[in-house]
């Protein structure tokens, strides 16, 4: 599958060997993202799709395929930490809190399906990402699903001093 493309200014390429290089957050439209057929959108929500699934599966604290033990429980917070039963190698962590909401509610706390919202659910919820893009939308949410999203994304994680910042594309 084709990954976006990174352009400069005038669609120029700027030549550079890593993001790292770069001054961030990065402008508007860095990306440009190549044409797609329908059958590599409809690969990507599939993965989307698959990985939801898996998300769902694998975050049951009791009967799902990890088995979680609760670390810490501060405030309403708890954090567990985990392993696949399959794989001892991988620890996994996961937090969970209760909030009285509706699920409309709770759902609007999540939404980040265009580049200011996306910005914004980063600011507020990931201060270790430095930079990100909603690269393209595949699935946009619609009156009857309102809450559904499938769309491919860029961030930057700011890594310690000693390691360069990481970057990554995702279908979420």
């Amino acid at each position: 599958m084709k990954g976006p493309a990174r352009r400069g200014s005038g669609g120029q390429s700027r030549g550079v060997s890593s993001l790292s290089e770069l001054k961030h957050p990065l402008p508007p439209n860095f990306f440009v993202c190549p044409q797609t057929t329908p059958q590599e959108e409809s690969e990507w929500i599939q993965t989307g799709l698959r990985a939801l699934t898996a998300l769902v599966r694998d975050t049951q604290v009791t009967g799902g395929p990890m088995q979680w033990t609760l670390n810490t429980d501060t405030n309403g917070l708890q954090i567990y930490w985990g392993s696949d039963i399959g794989n001892s190698d991988v620890t996994l962590f996961m937090s969970v809190a209760e909030i009285e909401a509706s699920l409309d509610e709770a759902a609007k706390l999540h939404i980040a399906d265009t580049p200011e919202a996306y910005h914004a659910y980063i600011a507020r919820y990931n201060k270790d990402i430095i930079d990100c893009a909603v690269l393209k939308t595949l699935a946009p949410p619609t009156n009857e699903h309102p809450h559904n999203y499938i769309g491919l994304k860029w961030l930057t994680l700011e890594m310690p001093v000693t390691i360069r910042n990481r970057d990554f594309t995702f279908v979420e």
